[in-house]
């Protein structure tokens, strides 16, 4: 007769349920080590979202901030985080486990792959933990909010959790490897924002939630604020200017340079939702064989990024006879 016996706890081929395996035991070890050496009040817990995708948007002032907000959420927290967390051997299991989603960085500039990473967290129902300063601060100021949030949260329709934390810096301050024991952290959580509340146009819109957000976190942490971005590098998860726009080509032919021109603005404006220009990619003229003289512009313009599954229309280049 088979024996069989039991079944060892990793021995799955799921690997999200091996990993969610994984990670109830991490937390289960950590938690009880965490509340013996760190001392954390959290206020208005009630705030929380009990289901759904939520982003929970914190400032950013030390390494430990990750921890703090796992060990302070009645939820799974997930983060967006370098690839490069992955080459160690040494947190090349643990920080999946603790909820980190590796994103290369030059990949999610070039195909907006955090955005959509981001999104798919969202939509299966989980907490997503961003930091719209895009790094820590080195001068204690909470700086200005990239829109990635904001413009994650429109996509996706997920609530906004805003978040202060104070005095994770004295546990771990900047340049510092090992966290400092028995310094108290408090973690305040504000009301959720609503991101269909907004109307206008998109940009407006990303503008809006993004200052109520800064807004809300500088009430709850109480730090002085700069009007400058904390890096000069934007953050994996980028919105408006900071790269979630796709470029097209738009362009025109016709009797002049200015009907040309006309026509590729008047094309670009009508064809896309809130686009930019980025650059003239052509001007050109040529004779015709009836020996007329035909004008070409064409423009690289930035487009919104759209969520998966939805249509951006190009318009065809267009072509106009001389009236």
């Amino acid at each position: 007769m088979k024996i069989r016996g039991r079944r060892p706890p990793f021995a799955t081929r799921d690997p999200r349920e091996r990993e969610e395996r994984l990670y109830r035991v991490v937390h289960g070890t950590i938690k009880p080590i965490y509340r013996a050496l760190i001392p954390t009040n959290v206020a208005d817990h009630h705030r929380i979202p009990a289901s759904g995708g939520v982003i929970v948007a914190s400032n950013h002032v030390s390494f430990f901030d990750s921890v703090v907000l796992m060990n302070s959420l009645p939820r799974r927290l997930f983060f967006i985080g370098k690839a490069e967390y992955m080459d160690s051997w040494t947190t090349r299991k643990l920080f999946p486990a603790m909820g980190l989603i590796p994103i290369n960085r030059e990949q999610a500039r070039k195909a907006v792959a955090s955005l959509e990473v981001a999104a798919g967290v969202l939509h299966r129902g989980d907490m997503l933990g961003i930091y719209p300063e895009g790094t820590r601060t080195r001068d204690g100021l909470l700086h200005r909010g990239h829109s990635g949030v904001a413009q994650l949260a429109l996509m996706t329709g997920a609530p906004i959790l805003p978040v202060g934390l104070v005095g994770t810096g004295r546990i771990q301050p900047v340049g510092t490897r090992v966290p400092r024991p028995f310094r108290p952290a408090t973690v305040r959580f504000g009301e959720p924002i609503d991101p269909t509340s907004y109307g206008g146009p998109g940009r407006r819109r990303r503008q809006q939630i993004t200052n109520d957000l800064m807004e809300a976190i500088r009430r709850l942490s109480g730090q002085q604020v700069s009007d400058d971005f904390a890096s000069d590098e934007p953050p994996l998860i980028r919105g408006g200017n900071e790269s979630v726009y796709q470029v097209h080509h738009v362009g025109a032919v016709a009797a002049s340079w200015r009907q040309a021109a006309q026509f590729t603005v008047t094309d670009m404006c009508t064809s896309f939702d809130d686009a930019r220009v980025g650059r003239i990619e052509r001007l050109s003229c040529q004779i015709e064989h009836d020996g007329s003289i035909r004008f070409t512009s064409q423009l690289a313009v930035s487009v919104k990024f759209q969520s998966v599954g939805s249509a951006i229309h190009v318009p065809a280049q267009r072509r106009q006879p001389e009236s």
